[in-house]
């Protein structure tokens, strides 16, 4: 759920701000996801989530998240890595395509 949500609004800075759409029916689109879970969360957690942009290719953006866990003495320790592949999909012509340029200078920002 925290991953869902974080890729959700990584996906909407990326694009317009407004929604994940470019132009016609292109979309970003989570093509595969591994996940590491190294430790327990429990409700009471204090817990974050970060996303870095491991890689941009020609059609995918691949991501890498953590989830951070913070003890009451402050400590922090690592609960779960996952890497996403994203992929650029136009709708309408049911394929890929190609990052699209204001993607790539909002990732350099």
């Amino acid at each position: 759920m925290y991953r869902s949500r974080c890729i959700s609004t990584w996906a909407k800075r990326i694009s317009t701000g407004r929604s994940c759409r470019t132009t016609g029916t292109s979309r970003i689109i989570t093509a595969a996801t591994a996940n590491s879970f190294k430790e327990q969360i429990r409700m009471e957690d204090d817990i974050y989530v970060t996303t870095t942009v491991a890689k941009v290719g020609n059609k995918s953006i691949t991501l890498f998240q953590q989830i951070i866990g913070r003890n009451a003495a402050g400590r922090e320790t690592v609960k779960t890595e996952s890497t996403s592949v994203m992929v650029a999909f136009d709708f309408d012509r049911q394929e890929s395509v190609t990052v699209p340029e204001r993607w790539r200078r909002n990732l350099a920002d």
